[in-house]
């Protein structure tokens, strides 16, 4: 082999080992970090016997949208064909534009009777107690407490991360749903999660 020969070989063979590497680089940077959830509830009733319930990961969906007058994020149980969904929770959180900050990070003080305008986020919340129903709970309805907070943002593939709170005392319970609203068992509330990598569409 002439040295002119070997001078092309090893050229050709350095330009594929900097394609490959190129086609490695755009692959990684295109991958997006999965979406990590966490969702919990704390039923806790005056006469003992509290109900609670982690929600399996797996069985988690989240999803945020950002339109030109408000940011929407949701996190609860997947709809599934057949499955119970006793005990399910779902959780949204509508931020007006006004309200949010530039890169989406901070604090956001919940909406909540009497005076709902003095908050930042409303919040809608479902339990279901059994399989056909749900108990609905929202700061228009409701005096409540509690906090949604984007920790932070990953601008290059548009993902958000934090936790949020709600606490609500003494409304209806919702596993005596059926019971006239004077006679229905009281409860406090206490819903919380975490979320990680969320994409905000």
């Amino acid at each position: 082999m002439t040295i002119k020969n070997i001078l092309s070989y090893f050229l050709l063979s350095l330009t594929l080992v900097v394609s490959a590497c190129g086609d490695k680089n755009d692959q990684e940077a295109t991958v997006t970090p999965a979406a990590e959830l966490s969702l919990n509830h704390f039923f806790a009733y005056h006469d003992g016997n509290p109900k609670t319930k982690t929600q399996a990961p797996s069985e988690l969906k989240a999803e945020a949208l950002k339109s030109e007058t408000e940011f929407y994020f949701y996190s609860g149980n997947q709809n599934q064909i057949g499955r119970d969904a006793t005990g399910d929770d779902h959780i949204s959180f509508k931020i007006p534009v006004a309200n949010l900050k530039s890169d989406y990070i901070g604090k956001y003080n919940l909406k909540s009777l009497p005076e709902p305008a003095n908050g930042q986020a409303s919040v809608y919340y479902v339990h279901y107690a059994n399989a056909s129903g749900g108990s609905m709970f929202d700061s228009r309805w409701n005096t409540l407490e509690g906090l949604y907070e984007i920790k932070s943002y990953d601008a290059k593939h548009q993902l958000v991360s934090g936790e949020y709170t709600l606490t609500m005392k003494q409304v209806g319970d919702p596993y005596t749903a059926d019971q006239g609203f004077p006679d229905r068992k009281k409860v406090d509330i206490t819903v919380s999660g975490t979320f990680k990598n969320v994409r905000v569409n």
